[in-house]
């Protein structure tokens, strides 16, 4: 998630097809909202609704704010279509690329990013 941020990402959306009860309660909504905020772009979370043979998908897809916000959310097995108005200048004023992402040291970090060695 960092690499796309640092590609210069205003907006990452992951899809997804959880089916309803798969993970524990708000792990994913937790997983993206800390990416928006340690990363500073928007995140949107897909996912699939509705039942098919053996399951059912949970829907429910949300979108968060450069801060790790919530800013809107579709409905528990409801289909329907998540429109958000986004402002992508709160990317540039976000607390991640405003402070700390600018104080990065990645030469302290290259030997983790090298390719292994196979033998």
């Amino acid at each position: 998630m960092r690499a796309l941020a640092l590609a210069g990402a205003e907006i990452v959306v992951v899809p997804q097809a959880g089916a309803a009860d798969e993970w524990p309660e708000g792990l994913l909504e937790a997983e993206m909202r800390t990416a928006a905020l340690q990363n500073g772009y928007f995140t949107a979370l897909c996912n699939r609704v509705g039942k098919e043979s053996k399951l059912e998908f949970a829907g429910e897809s949300f979108v968060c704010d450069p801060e790790g916000n919530v800013i809107a959310r579709a409905g528990k097995g409801i289909e329907e279509i998540l429109v958000c108005d986004l402002d992508l200048d709160m990317v540039r004023r976000s607390t991640a690329r405003a402070s700390f992402m600018r104080y990065r040291r990645p030469e302290l970090y290259g030997d983790w990013l090298k390719e292994p060695r196979r033998r």
